[in-house]
């Protein structure tokens, strides 16, 4: 029986297929392999080339040897007990019930983890591990589960479920990206120092921001309820989104360091302080994203300043505009545009050489602009 080959740089083993010494020496020429649900035998005769290895079963059977020199393991299987993982593990994603055992004893020289489901109230993870991954609906999670996280821990996403203060991370000094979802509702005063991202995606988190890292250089607000005051952010910080249902606060102070901005917000009231940050952009931003709707609709006249507020700014090279009703001016160092869900267009893409590509969702347009202007691609 022949070996399947899988996009010319892996194996797979997908039948009852017996592992001769022909087909031992075939498979040490690769250093992945993918092992299906029909494979019933063990680990014990792939070849130790074998670096990264993926597993996808349904049977709860006995593994065997793992390859020694593996550095990379992916498990599809209902195996729950992993025993004997070798020290050059360096990455493991599981989209399987881990059992206590095996999260107790993993390899002291792991860096990346992936969680889906485990047994046990608690575990503790080797120091060596610089990111966690939990899914966002994981199962199993309770009250106590991480008893400590280690010390090396780089980047950090934490469960939906996951709504307890994060006190056990203020000695992570060197963790530099935490995501929060779901409940998390807790003050984040604590972090560590050199965070560098923070990304709330579809949290209910909704506490003062005031205390932020200093290094702080992404801050992400995705679909949540976020609404308290933005005006004491790090001077460090790049990227900034705010696209939260609630928020309904002023906004006086942007850093001046600001590059890329996405707002996207919902005005269920005639709020001048929104209007007038938006005419008073920092100058550094190259990349913007701008969506206001809502009971509220600023007037055509507010359109039109902002829009020639955008086009003053100096850096600016990439623009995303949503619910305006007249486009009438853009930055001419445009090399990107994209336009939702307006009314009317008067422009000239002529004027904006630089201008490369252009997203419409008004296939009239697209199709229009795209005949007189072939030297940019209209998408």
């Amino acid at each position: 029986m022949e070996l399947k080959i899988y996009q010319d740089d892996a194996v797979i083993l997908n039948s009852d297929i017996e592992l001769t010494n022909d087909i031992i020496n075939q498979i040490s020429k690769y250093s992945k392999i993918y092992i299906g649900s029909k494979y019933l035998g063990k680990l014990d005769l792939i070849p130790d080339s074998i670096k990264e290895l993926h597993i996808n079963s349904e049977r709860n059977r006995e593994l065997g040897k793992f390859p020694s020199n593996l550095e990379y393991l992916v498990t599809e299987s209902s195996f729950q007990n992993y025993v004997g993982l070798p020290k050059t593990l360096k990455k493991m994603h599981n989209k399987t019930k881990l059992t206590q055992v095996t999260l107790n004893n993993l390899p002291e020289n792991l860096e990346e983890i992936t969680l889906n489901f485990f047994e046990g109230d608690n575990f503790t993870l080797p120091n060596s591990v610089q990111k966690i991954l939990f899914n966002p609906r994981i199962d199993g999670f309770g009250k106590d589960t991480i008893t400590n996280f280690p010390f090396q821990l780089k980047k950090l996403v934490l469960p939906s479920n996951y709504n307890k203060p994060i006190d056990l991370l203020a000695n992570c000094n060197n963790l530099e990206s935490i995501t929060f979802s779901g409940v998390f509702n807790q003050p984040i005063d604590v972090l560590p120092p050199n965070v560098k991202t923070i990304i709330f995606s579809k949290c209910d988190f909704n506490k003062p921001i005031n205390n932020l890292p200093s290094r702080l250089e992404q801050l992400v607000f995705s679909d949540g309820l976020f609404n308290q005051n933005i005006d004491n952010l790090p001077n460090n910080i790049k990227f900034l989104e705010l696209n939260s249902i609630n928020f309904n606060k002023p906004i006086n102070n942007l850093p001046n360091g600001l590059t890329n901005l996405s707002i996207s917000l919902i005005l269920k009231s005639e709020d001048k302080s929104i209007i007038e940050c938006l005419l008073n952009l920092p100058n550094n931003i190259k990349h913007l994203e701008l969506k206001i709707f809502g009971s509220y609709i600023p007037t055509e006249k507010e359109e039109d300043l902002i829009l020639k507020n955008i086009s003053n700014l100096p850096n600016i090279h990439s623009l995303k505009l949503s619910k305006f009703r007249k486009i009438t001016s853009l930055p001419t160092n445009l090399k990107y545009l994209n336009l939702q869900n307006y009314k009317d267009i008067e422009l000239n893409f002529s004027d904006y050489p630089d201008l490369s590509v252009v997203g419409f969702d008004n296939f009239e347009d697209k199709h229009k602009y795209s005949i007189l202007n072939p030297n940019i691609i209209f998408i």
